[in-house]
């Protein structure tokens, strides 16, 4: 009977889980976290009862909501503060700026029912902006294969000053027994290439060594946008 008495801990317990939010969609996120926090991913769930788990997310300065440039101008997030002015708007972006984890956070807490464990649930939501040091590692990271998806603190991004770097910290990391796979695969960027690799990447043509640009004449130019002058100069490629 012990080791049913055993599987049955097993099956009930309060796991601990790591997610990387490098260059993933906030929105998307947001329903996968908080599906992990209900615990409503589970076969033992019911909505009467705890079944929720506890996530860690790090590198949420660094989430990509889609289009990147005006989607984080025109998405707006409100807020009522009880007195004037009552009603507040805020963008994606100032948002991100003044906070790099409130983002993320209301996303998540969009996707959970306003029940009354709400804020039991949200309380298991550790949000950190930046990455783990690779100063310390645990034995725990390596049985779950979490070097495959863990990475380093990221200083050479001109994001933030080092004294608003916010990392992980160890009592946190220790409890970790699991990771959560990233909802968006990430993009490599182009300083990781080597140059070996792009020498070797097929390339369409090869300019011819005295090709030079010529300018655009007055009936191909683009028409200028207002309150700016276009300027075409020669230019030797």
């Amino acid at each position: 009977m012990s080791c049913f008495r055993v599987q049955k801990w097993r099956t009930f317990a309060h796991r601990w889980f790591l997610y990387d939010a490098y260059m993933q969609c906030p929105m998307l996120s947001g329903e996968l976290l908080a599906s992990y926090l209900t615990g409503s991913r589970k076969r033992i769930y019911d909505p009467r009862g705890d079944c929720g788990d506890s996530v860690i997310v790090f590198n949420s300065r660094y989430i990509a909501a889609k289009d990147n440039s005006l989607y984080w101008r025109r998405f707006l997030y409100t807020h009522h503060t009880r007195f004037g002015p009552y009603r507040v708007e805020e963008t994606m972006e100032e948002m991100h700026a003044r906070d790099p984890t409130e983002v993320l956070r209301r996303e998540v807490r969009s996707h959970l029912k306003n029940w009354t464990g709400r804020p039991d649930w949200l309380a298991r939501l550790h949000i950190f902006a930046d990455g783990i040091e690779v100063d310390f590692w645990f034995p725990v990271l390596d049985t779950f294969f979490v070097s495959d998806f863990v990475v380093p603190l990221r200083n050479s991004l001109p994001v933030c000053s080092p004294s608003q770097i916010q990392t992980l910290p160890k009592e946190l990391i220790k409890n970790v027994s699991g990771v959560i796979r990233q909802v968006l695969p990430v993009p490599r960027r182009l300083e990781a290439y080597s140059v070996e690799e792009i020498n070797a990447y097929p390339k369409l043509f090869d300019w011819p060594e005295n090709y030079a640009a010529r300018p655009l004449s007055a009936y191909t130019k683009p028409r200028p946008r207002a309150g700016k002058v276009s300027t075409v100069t020669e230019t030797k490629i």
